[in-house]
């Protein structure tokens, strides 16, 4: 057997068949967390190989860093790639190194540290205030929406200022931003199908000056760029394609400077509308995107779907003198075209595929006057891990790394849990059970929970998934969500008006003026009810005036009880009546390597069908353990 572990793109020296690596994705014992597969702490040999790949770790007067750095790892067993964009933490250092080897997921977490939703680019988002894009946003399912609702405390609503209505930004939006800023796939059903999560906005906690001011927009030029057509295989695990858009097409402007390798410089600062109208034909494998990216930072993208079609991005950006814009496509394979399958000398044999061809044509306008509503400044400082978790755990999702890419793969707990028509047989790879195990981390009543207004004395939108384990103390906290649940009581047009105050009136010098104040983030769903509208622009006489369907914001199934029994239920049956065994089991390499975590496994020896909680596994080793937890009828 040929084990091979590669710690910052260097092979070191191992102790033969001592990697043993524990793999799970979550612990069905707790809704609380999503973990992170990981190795038994490793020896390492303290060879002079090893010294020079941990900078002399451990040798007297080094100036090493590696105990205080995520160093990327890959471990190959006979040519099967078992982790791959793992990491390393390096715990200790004696007669030996001793490390602990991570499959990256973790890794996520670490990378949004300190960033929150306020931080996120939304170039894409921001936009100038405006009669048309006020009433256009009313049909928008992705992006931004003014959703109705109160935003300044009133007694009573006389009618509608189109300039004092905030828009909210769509749930699934601000998600595709995080993980399309962290450069991270990710795929799943529940992202396109979901209703409720595509329903869901996030309302900004900080209000804004306002003024009537009209913006104009001039072109500067239009050009084409030049056919990007790319056909690529390989038996690399990771496997990406960049290609940058050169020109096919220029246009003279003293503000825009075309460069030799599609890249423009702008010339002067100023306020710019950029569209990007996008022709392509791609491979029905892989990943593919389109990205709009200013001075290296990725500041729209959209997926192209496999086939043939077209899609366009509209940008507004500031720009200044020095800033370089450019557009780049990429490309990476997400599944196996072929294998894995071993082949005679028992390594295996796995092709990827990229195949795509992709052009553009792309019009500059500058922007002048007019009053940006800028998204920067107004949605706050909520860490986005906490966004993350929030829609994780309301949702009821777990991930875990899309085999041998740098994306990830999410499920519903529900979908897993039920699905015992693509369970895996493994009743032939049992080789035992050793124990059955009945306790488990919760209560009686495990409550959810949102916070509250101050004037909300009872909570109202809290849930409880309720056991009947006696053996269980009264209640505990299953999850908390960082949002706020609002008060209302005022309706316009029979339709109730739920308050997100970011303005506030005051009395200066005996007039009435409006400022700005901040509100604890609110979520929300959209709900859509066909009615004639009306709304004054500022002090234009001339009325919005519609009849369609009216975007209002409501709290209808945002509940935690909604979610606890609608994405709840089959996870509740399995914890209620809690089993889990042990079991050791027949595990070859490429059963390890195609180990589906998202699939139930069945036990002809005991007629059960289970959920895969972890698996402890030695390359060299004749027997892995595991825990299995039984999925209740």
């Amino acid at each position: 057997m040929e084990e091979i572990l590669r710690i910052e793109n260097q092979q070191v020296d191992l102790i033969p068949n001592t990697i043993r690596r524990t793999i799970q994705i979550n612990d069905l014992g707790s809704a609380e967390g999503r973990e992170s597969s990981y190795s038994q702490t490793v020896k390492l040999p303290k060879t002079s190989r090893n010294q020079r790949v941990f900078n002399f770790l451990g040798v007297s007067g080094n100036m090493s860093d590696s105990p205080y750095l995520k160093l990327s790892c890959d471990y190959v067993v006979d040519g099967i790639p078992l982790i791959i964009k793992g990491y390393t933490e390096v715990k200790s250092t004696g007669s030996h190194y001793e490390v602990v080897i991570y499959d990256g997921v973790i890794d996520i977490a670490e990378k949004l540290k300190g960033k929150t939703l306020g931080s996120l680019d939304y170039s894409d988002l921001n936009h100038y205030l405006s009669r048309a894009n006020y009433l256009n946003s009313f049909d928008n399912t992705e992006g931004y929406i003014y959703a109705l609702g109160r935003f300044i405390d009133e007694e009573f609503i006389s009618g509608i200022r189109a300039e004092r209505q905030v828009p909210s930004v769509y749930t699934h939006t601000l998600w595709d931003k995080i993980f399309s800023e962290l450069d991270v796939n990710y795929t799943g059903e529940f992202f396109e199908n979901n209703t409720d999560f595509r329903s869901e906005v996030v309302t900004p906690p900080q209000g804004y000056e306002v003024e009537d001011i009209t913006p104009t927009v001039n072109s500067i030029g239009s050009y084409d760029t030049d056919t990007a057509s790319y056909l690529e295989n390989s038996n690399t695990p990771i496997f990406t394609i960049f290609n940058t858009l050169g020109f096919d097409t220029t246009f003279n402007d003293s503000r825009v400077t075309f460069g030799s390798n599609g890249v423009i410089t702008f010339n002067q600062t100023m306020s710019t509308e950029i569209l990007i109208d996008t022709t392509y034909s791609v491979a029905t494998t892989g990943y593919y995107t389109i990205r709009a990216v200013l001075n290296d930072i990725t500041i729209k993208s959209e997926v192209l779907n496999h086939g043939q079609s077209s899609v366009s991005l509209l940008v507004n950006l500031s720009v200044e003198a020095g800033d370089e814009f450019y557009i780049t496509t990429t490309a990476n394979d997400t599944g196996f075209v072929s294998g894995p399958t071993e082949t005679e000398d028992g390594s295996s044999n796995i092709t990827y595929n990229v195949n795509y061809t992709v052009e553009a044509s792309v019009s500059i306008s500058v922007v002048t006057g007019g009053f940006l509503v800028d998204f920067n400044k107004m949605m706050g400082d909520l860490p986005q891990v906490d966004f993350i978790k929030d829609v994780m755990q309301r949702y009821g999702l777990i991930f875990r790394p899309a085999k041998n890419t740098d994306g990830y793969e999410f499920i519903q707990f529900m979908d897993l849990l039920t699905d015992k028509n693509n369970a895996e047989d493994w009743s032939d790879k049992l080789d035992g059970v050793s124990k059955e195990k009945y306790g488990v981390p919760y209560a009686k009543e495990n409550k959810a929970t949102y916070s509250y207004h101050e004037d909300i004395v009872i909570p109202t939108h809290d849930g409880s998934l309720l056991l009947d384990n006696e053996n269980l103390k009264p209640e505990k906290s299953l999850f908390d969500s960082p949002y706020e649940i609002p008060t209302t009581g005022i309706k316009y047009r029979n339709e109730t008006m739920y308050l997100h105050p970011v303005w506030e009136k005051e009395t200066e010098d005996g007039e009435e003026v409006i400022k700005v104040k901040d509100s604890p983030i609110k979520t929300f769903r959209i709900k859509r009810i066909n009615k004639s509208f009306s709304a004054q622009y500022f002090n234009d006489a001339n009325l919005i005036n519609i009849t369609d369907e009216i975007p209002y914001l409501t709290l209808e199934n945002m509940s935690m009880q909604y979610f606890l029994d609608t994405y709840y239920p089959a996870y509740k049956l399995v914890i209620n009546r809690f089993k889990e065994i042990d079991v050791t089991l027949n595990l070859s390499l490429i059963d390890v390597h195609d180990l589906d975590l998202f699939k139930l496994k069945y036990l002809k020896q005991t007629g059960k069908y289970y959920y895969l909680n972890k698996i402890k596994h030695s390359a060299g080793g004749k027997l892995s353990s595991g825990v299995l937890i039984e999925i209740n009828q």
